[in-house]
């Protein structure tokens, strides 16, 4: 198994630097983050950490450019429903195009912005790419994020999937264990401009309950100061540790992730979009809700009366269910 993850670790890093090789000639700046750079940045060997994918972040301009270059190069996109998004819905709603080679099966992540269009982190590819950093990956040389960026993302990407994988935790402690002088009042006020305070108290918390990474006593206060983190900390524990139906499961799963992303936002403007999509899973009809009244054409707008009727009748016998 060990020799195995090893020779895939290695294959998948040698296809990352011809990647982004094949992108440099071709005049397309392109950062690498997770996966390979990310494993020996943390751990200072490829074999110390499993992954399957790899993630380059371009520039949006350079997006589709350089989607075409990897479908000249081997690479295909995954097989979708009939109706394939367009270029422009693809920009506007998404934030990484998958693709797949055909031969040695490399799954690549092209990002042109991170995080989704509902929780985007405010790190512009343009700052990035100003603030690289460069490391040593096999026998060259790749760049990557800056410190600081990197723990904000690593603990926003863990935050956005409720950290369910106890490595995500691992990687944010082994940050910290390399680089102990990070944690201080400049980087907590760079947090805070990001708007992502309570993801990355979150994160630290994380780190110091599992893996006994010692924190700032500054950063323990903000974090006690904040009972929201506590909430979201037992959620994680709960996700981890003790699989069960959630608290508020009743009101159904997606929902409920919008509930909690919610709660991981501090502030107003982060927060409307998601209060915005959550209104429109609980309001905006569905094809269930077609089907259990049927309305002519012309009536179609009362949808809107009976999916709230319709969502709360569903979900309260689950509730119910689940006393």
């Amino acid at each position: 198994m060990a020799t195995h993850v090893a020779m895939r670790n290695i294959a998948l890093t040698q296809e990352l630097l011809r990647l982004l090789e094949l992108l440099r000639t071709h005049h397309i700046d392109a950062l690498t983050f997770k996966g390979p750079a990310l494993t020996s940045l943390l751990y200072g060997n490829l074999m110390f950490r499993l992954f399957g994918d790899l993630d380059i972040l371009v520039h949006q301009q350079d997006l589709l450019r350089a989607r075409d270059l990897l479908l000249a190069h081997g690479y295909r996109l995954p097989l979708m429903s009939e109706k394939q998004p367009s270029e422009a819905e693809i920009l506007q709603h998404g934030h990484a195009l998958h693709v797949e080679h055909e031969t040695n099966h490399a799954l690549v992540d092209l990002h042109w912005r991170l995080g989704g269009s509902l929780s985007p982190l405010p790190l512009t590819f343009e700052y990035l790419w100003q603030h690289q950093q460069s490391m040593p990956l096999l026998d060259t040389s790749v760049k990557t994020f800056p410190t600081e960026e990197l723990m904000i993302y690593l603990c926003v990407h863990g935050a956005k999937h409720f950290w369910y994988k106890l490595g995500w935790i691992c990687d944010v402690a082994a940050l910290i264990r390399n680089q102990p002088t990070l944690l201080n009042d400049t980087f907590m006020d760079r947090v805070k401009a990001h708007g992502a305070e309570r993801m990355v108290l979150l994160g630290l918390l994380a780190a110091k309950q599992y893996f006994g990474t010692p924190l700032p006593e500054a950063i323990l206060r903000q974090a006690k100061a904040d009972s929201t983190v506590t909430f979201l900390l037992q959620e994680v524990h709960q996700r981890l540790f003790v699989p069960s139906p959630d608290t508020y499961e009743h009101i159904g799963p997606r929902l409920y992730r919008r509930y909690l992303q919610l709660r991981m936002r501090e502030r107003l403007r982060d927060q409307a979009p998601l209060l915005l999509a959550i209104m429109n899973s609980i309001l905006r009809p569905t094809q269930q809700d077609r089907e259990v009244l049927h309305l002519p054409p012309w009536a179609s707008c009362f949808y809107y009366l009976v999916r709230p009727v319709h969502w709360l009748q569903r979900r309260g016998v689950q509730w119910l269910q689940n006393l």
